[in-house]
C-alpha cells in the first residue's frame, strides 16, 4: 500500500525518455558534423578538396532522391490513391503531392511529434 502523497505526484518518466532520446539524437547529429568538418578541413590540407565536394555533392543528392522517391512509411500505391483523387480539382496540385510525398510526409510527421510534445509537456506542469 502505497502512503497518501504517491497518488498525487504525476510520473514524469515519459519527458524524461523524451529528454534523453532527442539529447541522444543532439549527440549523434553534433558528432556527425564535426566528422564531416574534420574531413573537410584535412582534404583541404592535403589538396583534395575538389574531390570532398563532389563525394558530398553526390551522397547528399542520392540522399535526397531517395528521401523522395522510395516508399517510405506507406505503399507507394498510397501516394498514386491520394494524388488520383487531387486530380479531379488540381492536376498541378496533384502533381506537386506526387512529387513530395514523402516530403510532406515528413513533415506532417514531425509537425506531430511537436504537437505531442507541447501537449505532454503542458499536462506535466
Amino acid at each position: 500500500m502505497a502512503c497518501c502523497g504517491a497518488a498525487e505526484r504525476p510520473s514524469h518518466s515519459f519527458l524524461w525518455l523524451l529528454v534523453l532520446l532527442l539529447g541522444t539524437g543532439a549527440v549523434g547529429a553534433a558528432a556527425c558534423l564535426v566528422a564531416l568538418v574534420e574531413d573537410a578541413l584535412f582534404a583541404f590540407r592535403r589538396g583534395n578538396l575538389g574531390r570532398t565536394r563532389a563525394f558530398f555533392s553526390r551522397a547528399l543528392g542520392n540522399i535526397a532522391r531517395r528521401m523522395l522517391e522510395e516508399p517510405f512509411l506507406l505503399p507507394s500505391t498510397a501516394r498514386c490513391r491520394v494524388s488520383g483523387r487531387l486530380y479531379r480539382t488540381s492536376p498541378r496540385l496533384a502533381g506537386n503531392v506526387f512529387k513530395y510525398f514523402n516530403a510532406i510526409l515528413f513533415l506532417g510527421m514531425g509537425l506531430l511529434a511537436a504537437g505531442a510534445t507541447a501537449l505532454v509537456t503542458a499536462l506535466l506542469r
